[in-house]
């Protein structure tokens, strides 16, 4: 698995004209400045979109100066608790975004008037989400 996602990541190297891939964001989840939302959002039509999320945000980001990277770990960005997978966690004062949401979790665990989730936290026990 891990020779096919480098094949992947070569391929999309060479749509974008390059032989390797630049630096980008690994994760569920980005969070933008202004200053780079605005220039994503002005060069949009221009820009190419085939392949991974993450590797062409990366090669549009390449030609500017002074974007940094930020780390969100301690639970800052999880996948939702039903979910079971490695990422899965219950929502913390940390959390900022939850990955992996399905129609029935927004229906029972978010209160719109008050714009909160409570994800595996009402109607669960610490067995069901570890």
């Amino acid at each position: 698995c891990v020779s096919q996602k480098r094949e992947g990541i070569h391929r999309l190297a060479e749509y974008f004209g390059s032989k390797t891939a630049p630096r980008w964001m690994l994760g569920m989840g980005w969070v933008f400045g202004k200053r780079l939302v605005q220039y994503i959002g002005r060069s949009a039509g221009h820009l190419k979109v085939r392949g991974a999320a993450d590797v062409a945000l990366g090669f549009w980001l390449a030609p500017l100066e002074g974007v940094s990277f930020v780390s969100m770990n301690e639970g800052r960005f999880h996948d939702h608790p039903d979910t079971r997978s490695t990422f899965a966690s219950r929502c913390s004062t940390n959390t900022v975004l939850v990955h992996r949401m399905r129609p029935e979790h927004w229906a029972t665990h978010f209160n719109a008037e008050r714009c909160e989730l409570s994800c595996g936290e009402s109607g669960s026990t610490d067995e069901e989400f570890p």
